[in-house]
């Protein structure tokens, strides 16, 4: 029932079985999961303490409890109990993964991003078995070709090897054997005639760089952290941006990281984008040291907020960006590490945002995927588009509640002209701070 998507199936048959087998710790786990999951996180917590009580060491059932309890936010709780998790199984990810959204949840920001670092370790290492994991399974052949190029680009620069030139190989004969035109962008199985020699490293750690943090500054002092400010202040809801963000050592350091590290692990867009993320290795200690500085840059719009997630994505020189969305926080902030030289439309390849705010009783699905309706509400209100073009180190932020979309894009081809973009999210959507502004005077 659970793989056919009947939860509510699933559920029934659960209580039924709890009934008839009274405290059995294996269904009452079980049931917990699902209610934690897609039910109620109350009820799972009930379920699951005497449980946990009776079995100190079970653990599905300690993990599932500390699930329930993230979810109705008593979070110290939950982290002690994922906290347990990882101690008495140490390889077990999935706790591993919850603890730093719990973490982060906290303001654990440093903490948080440790956790996800040893779930990204096990999850991502070479030769792992693929399981039910679709990532590891499937491709498409933009995600081969960035991939031969990363790889390109870390023999050149000698940080691999010359035994990779085999794997190389082994990836540009998959690639040429993805015969559907479908495949350009389009998630499609791993050919057969290559599967069993790419798969200890497809999509796998292959190489991460340090992305150390700087004993100097990251934000630069030329960055003007209080025009910014002005500026977002002064156009309502919430829109600025600003130049020479990062020191010329942040920048070499952040791109580096981006142009070598193989953490490029999510490519199901079907514009053929690549994306890597704060729980599976986009989580370097520069990272962290960008958010703080840039909180204290601009106290009155970050300063109130913790870092909640962050992400870039890498564009293939020929397609297009990410389509219209909002983000479920409370202010975006984005920046481009691309040269200025890559970039063939000096007007273009930016963010286009525009000046109305998604309602807040739309859900996730809604504001962020619901392309249709985003654009009939955005015509409906007569919201006007702000156009920012790309620059390699100008940061844009925004209120999360603005939609946006990523810019025409026409870009030089070759691995080191892909455009990058990083982005931090700071606060939690519908966050009095970020609603009222009581700071913006």
């Amino acid at each position: 029932h659970r793989k056919a998507g009947r939860l509510d199936t699933c559920i029934t048959v659960l209580r039924d079985a709890d009934q008839a087998i009274p405290g059995h710790a294996g269904i009452r786990s079980n049931l917990a999961g699902l209610l934690a999951e897609h039910g109620d996180a109350g009820e799972a917590v009930g379920l699951l303490e005497p449980v946990v009580s009776a079995e100190p060491d079970n653990r599905a059932a300690r993990y599932n409890l500390g699930t329930a309890l993230r979810r109705l936010e008593r979070f110290s709780e939950a982290a002690e109990h994922l906290r347990q998790v990882t101690e008495r199984d140490p390889d077990f990810a999935p706790a591993w993964h919850n603890l730093g959204n719990t973490l982060v949840d906290m303001g654990s920001v440093a903490e948080g991003f440790a956790a996800y670092d040893h779930s990204h370790l096990i999850q991502r290492k070479p030769g792992r078995p693929a399981g039910q994991d679709r990532s590891l399974t499937m491709t498409s052949r933009t995600k081969l070709e960035h991939d031969i190029e990363q790889l390109g680009y870390l023999r050149s620069t000698g940080v691999l090897p010359p035994q990779y030139d085999e794997t190389i190989a082994v990836y540009e004969a998959t690639r040429d054997a993805l015969a559907a035109p479908e495949a350009d962008t389009h998630m499609v199985p791993l050919p057969m005639v290559t599967r069993r020699e790419i798969a200890p490293f497809y999509n796998r750690l292959v190489h991460l760089d340090p992305g150390a943090a700087l004993d100097g500054p990251a934000v630069s002092p030329d960055f003007n952290g209080a025009a910014a400010e002005a500026m977002y202040r002064d156009n309502p809801p919430g829109i600025a941006w600003g130049e020479d963000l990062l020191t010329p050592e942040a920048l070499a350091g952040l791109r580096h990281f981006c142009l070598a590290s193989t953490i490029w692990y999510e490519f199901r867009y079907d514009n053929g984008y690549l994306g890597a993320f704060q729980e599976e290795g986009f989580s370097c200690p520069l990272l962290l040291q960008i958010s703080e500085e840039l909180r204290h840059a601009m106290p009155d719009v970050l300063g109130p907020h913790t870092l909640r997630k962050t992400w870039a994505f890498k564009y293939d020189s020929r397609l297009s960006g990410i389509r219209m969305h909002a983000d479920a926080a409370a202010v975006n902030v984005n920046f481009w590490l691309t040269p200025d030289e890559a970039n063939l439309d000096p007007q273009g390849g930016g963010l286009v945002v525009w000046d109305r705010e998604a309602p807040l009783d739309w859900d996730f699905a809604h504001y962020n995927r619901d392309t249709p309706a985003v654009r009939a509400f955005l015509a409906d209100a007569g919201a006007k588009a702000v156009t920012v073009a790309h620059r390699q180190n100008r940061a844009v932020l925004f209120n999360s509640d603005l939609f946006h979309e990523t810019g025409a894009l026409t870009f030089k081809p070759g691995y080191e002209n892909r455009r990058i973009n990083v982005t931090m999210l700071f606060g939690r959507r519908g966050d009095e701070q970020h609603r009222e502004h009581p700071n913006l005077k």
